[in-house]
């Protein structure tokens, strides 16, 4: 092999593994998988709301939620991977495995199943809520290809949630590739009918039901790293905190009073 052809193959290395994903958009999984190789996952969820925070950077100066995770290919399964992720609120662990059950040009499902365990036991809230919960997350994420966009539905089962329920929801998502390397991405967190009876404890004489979860994110990819810059009304990092949309008995916020947040993926 000539010097030329050399560096060329050098240079086209880290271009070749970007094409591989892990199948994570803002907060619901894809269908993508690694054929070979494994990436970390860093999050990071500021909890301070953008509206009226000028002085304080717009949220950005107040303590955050950061995660961190690991996500790898099974050998001679390319269609199969495995993860494990922890993430500081909660101090949550959850290990997941994920494969490809139909895949064509256009359609493709998978099966997730994810077993979560939360290590904090103690109840410190003045609301009625579940801490140091354990439990199972069934997910169906699909995707529907056509040209630039792809729309995506995850039918999901969780066994417990922080209000003591099994939910079941269907979360939705979009996107939208503008070129090669970038995209816009939204996702919807429906109230499960199962939780549209429940009432937040606002104070003592008022009450208010839970409110529609969205995240909104602009994603950018670049040799083996892909940035997802979002702006959310949700707290949680993983599914079984955003999906139910009663994490911490609270709920997501008003719509206008979303935060920043961001996700940092490297692939190997």
């Amino acid at each position: 092999m000539g010097p030329k052809k050399f560096l060329l193959l050098l240079l086209s290395f880290p271009i070749l593994f970007a094409q591989q994903e892990i199948p994570l958009n803002l907060n619901l999984p894809t269908t993508s998988y690694l054929r070979e190789g494994w990436g970390v996952i860093f999050t990071h969820r500021f909890t301070e709301s953008v509206r009226g925070n000028s002085q304080n950077l717009f949220g950005l100066d107040g303590y955050a939620y950061s995660g961190i995770g690991f996500w790898g290919s099974v050998t001679g399964i390319p269609e199969l991977n495995y993860g494990i992720y922890r993430t500081s609120d909660q101090k949550t662990i959850v290990v997941s495995v994920q494969g490809v059950l139909y895949s064509e040009k256009a359609l493709r499902s998978s099966l997730r199943v994810e077993h979560f365990n939360e290590k904090v036991n103690e109840n410190i809230s003045t609301i009625n809520v579940y801490e140091g919960i354990s439990g199972v997350t069934y997910q169906l994420p699909t995707e529907y290809f056509s040209g630039p966009w792809t729309i995506g539905i995850t039918p999901t089962f969780i066994t417990q949630t922080s209000t003591g329920r099994s939910v079941f929801n269907i979360p939705l998502a979009m996107k939208y590739q503008i070129s090669n390397k970038q995209s816009l991405i939204v996702e919807f967190y429906p109230v499960p009918s199962s939780l549209r009876n429940y009432q937040v404890p606002v104070s003592i004489p008022a009450r208010r039901s839970l409110r529609v979860g969205f995240s909104l994110g602009y994603q950018f990819q670049t040799f083996g790293h892909r940035f997802t810059l979002i702006g959310t009304n949700t707290q949680g990092t993983t599914a079984h905190q955003v999906i139910p949309g009663d994490y911490q008995g609270i709920g997501a916020r008003a719509g206008g009073d979303w935060g920043l947040a961001f996700n940092i993926v490297r692939l190997f």
